[in-house]
């Protein structure tokens, strides 16, 4: 009876599926891109000869910055050496800035914080093989494979469309490229050769990427001179089940303030809005978001990540402006507009008293 059932278990044993390790799917990629691609599996498979499953790559996307409460995630772009940075960078680059918002509506200081927050004004585009990233995603982070699957095809397609080598190119982990670090899909879809050159260079043209990031923005609905965010008083319960539920504006403010919602600001009622809340270590900041807040988050989802991009385009902005005036993209006083918690005076914010004593409610 016992070998019987020794035989039964081996068979068993024998017949149940084994699960293939990442670093085998990989090498199944190649097959898979042909067929997505129309390109030989000859020359795909030749790029794939050195792509390796990155453990580290799961960890990292596994641990996002962005879900860092806000106040610690603020600090990692709103400091003295990220601001000094984009006051720098816009003064390099002051024309192409000037003709990128002038052609798309999109404000220089918006697109400098954009490229500050992604890489540091270029200074850190990335060290990981982009091939590298995209496929270990693609065969080992089921919750999002068939995405980044997807943009390991649109990097192969790129990659022959800008006559680009895909085994020497350089991504974040997660497959993000150049300057912006736009995904293959967005640098197909939104990169633009604002030099002229004949090529779309989002890897080494301060220009191309400048000029791209206002089109991606332009394309998604910026809109000139509107608001971006407000900070806000909530005085019910019916309001404080509104807070961070959407990133997109579905309520006027009318709507809002007979929830208990009011910006600290005059504004038109028929201005729609979303309700947002950043955790500071001791309280919760409140703030609306306009139609140009969920702009920024088509560029990435997170709150914090939109709210961060938006608070170091003001600060690169002030010094540059002869007097405290509206920034340009807000359409609403700086210090009015609201900074969640403020910087710390060891950080020399360079919006002064005033915006500190709004930011932390004590104006």
């Amino acid at each position: 009876m016992i070998s019987r059932l020794a035989v039964f278990l081996v068979s068993l044993l024998v017949t149940l599926p084994v699960t293939a390790t990442p670093q085998a799917e990989i090498q199944k990629l190649p097959s898979r891109l042909a067929k997505s691609t129309g390109l030989p599996q000859s020359e795909i498979a030749g790029w794939f000869d050195r792509v390796s499953y990155q453990k580290k790559i799961i960890d990292a996307i596994t641990r996002p910055s962005e879900g860092l409460p806000w106040y610690r995630y603020k600090k990692i772009f709103l400091n003295k050496r990220r601001i000094d940075g984009g006051v720098a960078f816009w003064k390099k680059h002051r024309k192409d800035l000037e003709s990128a918002e002038k052609q798309y509506g999109v404000p220089a200081e918006i697109i400098v914080a954009i490229i500050g927050v992604e890489t540091q004004y270029g200074h850190n585009k990335g060290r990981w093989s982009a091939l590298d990233s995209l496929a270990t995603l693609a065969v080992g982070y089921p919750r999002r494979s068939k995405f980044f699957y997807t943009e390991l095809v649109q990097l192969v397609r790129l990659a022959k469309e800008e006559k680009l080598s895909p085994v020497q190119l350089k991504s974040s982990y997660a497959g993000a490229l150049g300057l912006p670090q736009f995904m293959p899909s967005s640098y197909r879809a939104y990169a633009v050769d604002f030099n002229a050159d004949g090529q779309r260079d989002l890897l080494n043209s301060e220009a191309d990427a400048i000029g791209s990031v206002a089109n991606y923005f332009a394309r998604h609905g910026w809109k000139k001179n509107a608001p971006v965010v407000a900070r806000a008083k909530i005085k019910s319960k019916a309001g404080l089940k509104l807070v961070n539920k959407k990133l997109k504006p579905s309520m006027t403010l009318a709507q809002l303030a007979q929830k208990g919602i009011k910006p600290l600001v005059n504004m038109p009622q028929t201005e729609k809005a979303t309700v947002l809340g950043y955790d500071e270590k001791t309280r919760k900041n409140y703030q609306l978001g306009f139609k140009n807040f969920y702009v920024i988050t088509r560029y990435n989802t997170s709150r914090n990540y939109a709210m961060a991009a938006w608070l170091l385009a003001q600060e690169v902005a002030y010094p540059l402006f002869a007097h405290a005036e509206a920034v340009k993209g807000g359409g609403v006083v700086v210090a009015d507009a609201g900074v969640p918690g403020g910087l710390e005076h060891s950080l020399a914010s360079l919006f002064g008293e005033l915006v500190k004593q709004i930011a932390d409610g004590g104006a």
